[in-house]
C-alpha cells in the first residue's frame, strides 16, 4: 500500500517491439511516459512520435500498465488517437491504490505499453 505523502517519479522508454506501425519506413515509432505519484493522485505524460496514424472509429491505440508477476493482468489505462502527423502527447491520470478501478496498486506493474 502507498502512503499518502508518498512521491514516485518514473522515465519509462518506449521502443518498438513489432513493426509496421511506423508513419515513416525510415524512422521506428518511439516515445517516452514520465509517471508521477504526488498525494496519492497519479499521472502520467506519454509521448510518441513517428506513430502511423490510426484510423478514426476502426484503428486505436490503447495504452496498458504490464506486471511481471504472476495472478496481475494487464490494465488498459486509456486509447489513444495519434495524429495525422504521427506525434502526440496525452495526460492520463489513475488512482494509484487502484488503477483503473481493478483494485491492483501501482506497485504490481513494471511496464507500459502502447498497443494496436
Amino acid at each position: 500500500m502507498l502512503s499518502n505523502s508518498k512521491y514516485h517519479r518514473s522515465f519509462i522508454i518506449l521502443k518498438t517491439l513489432d513493426s509496421g506501425y511506423s508513419i515513416d519506413d525510415r524512422k521506428e515509432p518511439a516515445g517516452y511516459c514520465k509517471m508521477e505519484i504526488k498525494k496519492n493522485q497519479g499521472k502520467i505524460l506519454l509521448y510518441v512520435q513517428d506513430m502511423k496514424p490510426a484510423e478514426p472509429q476502426q484503428s486505436i491505440y490503447d495504452v496498458v500498465m504490464i506486471s511481471t508477476k504472476d495472478g496481475v493482468p494487464p490494465v488498459k489505462l486509456t486509447s489513444i488517437q495519434i495524429p495525422d502527423h504521427g506525434r502526440g502527447e496525452y495526460e492520463i491520470t489513475f488512482d494509484p491504490e487502484s488503477v483503473n478501478e481493478t483494485g491492483i496498486p501501482v506497485d504490481q506493474f513494471h511496464a507500459l505499453a502502447v498497443v494496436h
